[in-house]
């Protein structure tokens, strides 16, 4: 079990306190993990534990057959046995990373990105998840612009008017005003820089657009097979399940994720109300998106990560899903 006291424990959906990445998740579980009932549903975990026993079962046989046919000293044994040192070494060379991995594996479930998912499919359980693909180095945010009498203008034109007040203020009254702060007149200064820039012919100002950064958000999805277990009746197609999230390799270009993997919260709890309270703790938008995206998951590889486009107005649906590797190209041209 998570051994966390609960006086200490940060509230459901509370940010995360892992930086992964230079990234860090502005929304995690924070929920008790049982070990046990982990170890004994966790398809991730048997997904790691099955590689480091191949690398295991491959490599160190490989390394002991390299080095006795290099100890034949035969012409023909020693560029096999460097073969089968090179093989064993290469199975071996970086089995750190998933052991590191398996070790974390408890504290992604309690501390990574809490995202939401559907089911999608009773045999075998399986849910889609909904997760923002922008990394947090590159926030996609949509600004309106205005002039000083509460009209909104064109980015252009907002950049355009910004540079001509700079100007003038730079060109008739800036020597003033560094001068009075030289002589220690600082009140004068400071009325000086008020009156300029108080005036509406020179005062712009932008604010960001909630709506269409929403709608600017780049969104990915990802199916993911929750098993069998305890939980079988208990859910149907439609139902909601959160789940924590793991993201790996970036595309620093275009600053979004290219991979995500999905820890459904029911392999580490079976306790309804901490799994209702990260249900609640998601935005509602998020899943009517995922109820919008279900009828879309058919024909949907597991192990594939999907980036999302809305559809314009008047196409049969509504969104349009992508493969990663599929749209990586003209991802970085739009970009």
């Amino acid at each position: 079990m998570d051994n966390t006291p609960a006086q200490n424990r940060p509230p459901v959906g509370a940010p995360s306190s892992l930086n992964l990445h230079n990234s860090s998740a502005d929304r995690a579980a924070h929920i008790p993990i049982d070990t046990k009932r982990r170890r004994k549903y966790d398809l991730e975990r048997k997904a790691i534990l099955q590689c480091i026993i191949r690398c295991f079962s491959f490599g160190i046989p490989a390394l002991a057959l390299g080095v006795w046919l290099v100890c034949l000293l035969q012409w023909w044994t020693i560029p096999l046995g460097a073969l089968a040192l090179w093989f064993g070494g290469w199975l071996l060379y970086d089995i750190g990373c998933p052991i590191r991995y398996l070790n974390e594996l408890e504290t992604y479930f309690w501390d990574s990105l809490l995202i939401g998912s559907v089911v999608v499919r009773r045999d075998p359980l399986t849910v889609l998840g909904l997760t923002e693909l922008e990394t947090g180095t590159d926030k996609r945010t949509v600004y309106r612009y205005f002039d000083g009498q509460g009209n909104e203008i064109s980015q252009e034109l907002y950049a355009e008017k910004t540079e001509q007040v700079r100007a003038e203020w730079d060109r008739t009254l800036d020597a003033e005003f560094e001068r009075l702060y030289e002589e220690g007149k600082e009140e004068e200064a400071d009325a000086l820089w008020e009156d300029f820039w108080s005036q509406p012919q020179h005062t712009f100002s932008r604010k960001e657009d909630d709506e269409t950064t929403e709608r600017a958000k780049i969104w990915g999805c990802k199916l993911c097979v929750v098993g069998d277990g305890d939980w079988e009746r208990r859910y149907k197609r439609g139902d909601r399940l959160p789940c924590s999230s793991i993201y790996g390799a970036q595309d620093h270009e275009v600053g979004i994720w290219r991979s995500m993997n999905i820890l459904p919260l029911v392999w580490g709890t079976d306790n309804t109300r901490d799994l209702q309270a990260c249900i609640e703790a998601i935005d509602e938008s998020e899943w009517r998106m995922l109820e919008e995206l279900a009828p879309l998951s058919e024909g949907l590889d597991t192990d594939v990560l999907y980036r999302i486009y809305r559809e314009p107005e008047g196409a049969p649906t509504k969104y349009r899903l992508a493969a990663m590797s599929e749209d990586q190209d003209r991802d970085k041209k739009s970009e």
